[in-house]
């Protein structure tokens, strides 16, 4: 299995700087699937929960709707559009 991804971080220029640059770069990897879990086995659980999140991170930028649906439950939350937890599934479900 062969994966690309294309990663961006912004950094100052120098140590105490104002100044930012983007870095780009494209990473290549190839293994298999035995590789691929061997290595996941070897991460600290801090080290997963990253990895889930940056995983995450790449699926839901791969969806086009999903960050406009992110936007929107926030503009919600902050307009006081919600419900409770008993609202939607009553006293009786907790």
């Amino acid at each position: 299995m062969e994966s690309s991804l294309i990663c961006g971080c912004r950094t100052p220029t120098a140590p105490q700087s104002d100044v930012e640059v983007t870095v780009m770069a494209r990473v290549t990897v190839e293994l298999n699937v035995e590789q691929l879990a061997h290595a996941v086995a070897a991460l600290s659980h801090r080290q997963r929960r990253e990895l889930w999140s940056l995983l995450a991170t790449i699926e839901e930028e791969e969806d086009p709707g999903a960050l406009e649906a992110l936007r929107e439950s926030e503009e919600d939350v902050a307009a006081g559009r919600t419900h409770s937890f008993e609202d939607v599934f009553g006293s009786s479900a907790a």
